[in-house]
Formats: structure tokens, C-alpha cells, sequence
């Protein structure tokens, strides 16, 4: 796993490490390539909702991959992986409209509810 420089890892809730494994290694078994973490836990955005500021989002780079092999990635990973967490690709190659028009990543979470 690559992280980018600025990324804050730490505090997160374990079973993210996890994440970074099974991503990690879904990345490298299909494209030969190492994950790259992109985001992690960070301040919180006015209005959002996100679960990065819990420590319970990560996000991984997709955009130099095609397509399809994001679309493959994302459908790996969500196959090996619980239903506790929620696997959302966004980029242009995201199967829901609503995330189209953001740069291209694979976001996963963990719902501790």
C-alpha cells in the first residue's frame, strides 16, 4: 500500500487496516499495480456526512485505471469483503449517476451501527 504524502492514517477503527489489505491486494492481483490511499481521516466538511473524520472511510485511487477494471476492482473488493461495509466507486466510471462527476476513486466505508 502506497500512501500519499498528507494523508493522515491514524486514528482510525481497526478493521480499516483490514480494508487496506483486501484492497491492496485486489489491486495488485488484477493490474500487477500497489493500492494508493488517497484519503483517510480528515476534518469534517460543513453540511456533510461523511465517515472520514471517524476514522471509519478510506479512499483509494482509481483514475489511472480503465473503466472496466475500476468497475472489476470495486466488484472484488465488495465479494471479499462483509456486508459492514459500503464499497462506492465514484469517477466517471461509477455505475450510480449520482457519483459521476467526481475524480475517479474507490471509497469504503465501515457502518458501525
Amino acid at each position: 500500500m502506497i500512501v500519499n504524502s498528507g494523508v493522515m492514517r491514524d486514528p482510525v477503527h481497526p478493521e480499516m487496516y483490514y480494508i487496506d489489505g483486501v484492497v491492496d491486494a485486489v489491486i495488485f492481483m488484477l493490474t500487477g499495480e500497489r493500492a494508493v490511499m488517497t484519503s483517510s481521516v480528515r476534518p469534517p466538511t460543513p453540511g456533510g456526512s461523511s465517515l472520514h473524520p471517524l476514522g471509519l472511510a478510506r479512499d483509494y485511487r482509481t483514475k489511472y485505471f480503465i473503466p472496466s477494471m475500476q468497475r472489476e476492482i470495486a466488484a472484488k473488493v465488495r465479494e471479499i469483503i462483509d456486508d459492514r461495509f459500503d464499497v462506492v466507486l465514484e469517477g466517471p466510471a461509477a455505475p450510480d449517476p449520482y457519483y459521476r462527476n467526481r475524480v475517479a476513486h474507490l471509497h469504503v466505508e465501515l457502518d458501525v451501527q
